[in-house]
């Protein structure tokens, strides 16, 4: 039987008559096949932005800043260690056996005095000399009470952003402020603001401050202070003192305040019937 061929498709079918259709072509108007979907092209990365970080290898790390803070707590057989570092720049991991090298500035802050450093032998001179080689002098904050209502704002603005209040200072709380010392520097006002917070109402904007800010270590300076001997006392007056200070932490029993001191009860009422103290223990 004579056939004939698709001209689209090339298949060769029956010749039924001129209104025969190709099968293969009906069926693929029927059913036609997806479009091949384009290949997406790639894109280059975008760079980010500023410089490009480096990999940290062994032999070359970041310049960072590391800071040591109260630096003259470190015990004194530790202190040689610190030193190798500072000398060498190399450090040795815990556990490890290998040198890393090291590229850093290191701050080193403390709260004591250089002349308590030198009298109690409480940092190296060597280590203290290759810290030391831009020190600066920080006054404490009595001395510079102007700074006191700054940082009381600063402190109380921050407890407001965290806990969505709206407490302020008035001046007279400001002045309060600032006839007190703080011998904690401005680690003691910060947490005397945050105890204060805490004890104020929520429902109004007043800061209720303690009738009293001084902390029990600054009590017991001062009266280490006060009761601190000085030349050109007599005998007699460090005496007295002495048996005063005792009596006032045994809040005048007199029978434990003579075992402390290491004498009779007998002694100590005859010493302060000598002193002429003895009606304020009574």
């Amino acid at each position: 039987m004579p056939g004939a061929e698709c001209a689209k498709c090339g298949y060769l079918m029956r010749d039924l008559g001129d209104g025969t259709r190709c099968p293969v072509c009906a069926r693929n108007r029927r059913n036609p096949s997806p479009p091949d979907k384009p290949v997406p092209r790639a894109r280059n990365p975008r760079p980010p932005s500023g410089p490009v970080p480096k990999p940290n290898d062994e032999g070359r790390r970041r310049n960072l800043d590391k800071i040591l803070d109260e630096v003259t707590e470190m015990p004194i057989g530790m202190q040689p260690n610190l030193l190798r570092v500072l000398e060498t720049k190399k450090v040795t991991r815990v556990g490890g056996n290998r040198e890393i090298p090291t590229n850093c500035r290191v701050i080193s802050a403390t709260n004591r005095s250089l002349i308590d450093l030198a009298q109690n032998n409480i940092l190296r001179e060597d280590i203290y000399f290759r810290l030391a080689v831009f020190p600066i002098d920080i006054p404490p904050l009595r001395e510079r009470k102007d700074d006191i209502p700054l940082l009381a704002k600063v402190f109380l603005e921050q407890l407001n952003d965290e806990n969505g209040t709206a407490f302020s200072w008035t001046n007279e709380q400001l002045k309060e402020l600032q006839t007190y010392d703080w011998p904690g520097n401005v680690r003691e006002l910060r947490h005397a603001i945050h105890r204060a917070f805490i004890m104020s109402d929520p429902q109004t904007s007043d800061v209720a401050l303690p009738n009293n800010l001084e902390s029990p270590f600054s009590r017991v300076n001062n009266q280490a202070q006060e009761n601190q001997v000085s030349a050109g006392q007599t005998i007699e007056e460090v005496e007295k003192e002495l048996i005063h200070a005792t009596l006032d932490k045994v809040q005048g029993n007199k029978t434990l305040a003579a075992q402390m001191l290491g004498i009779s009860t007998k002694t100590l009422y005859n010493r302060l019937n000598a002193y002429g103290g003895i009606g304020e223990y009574k």
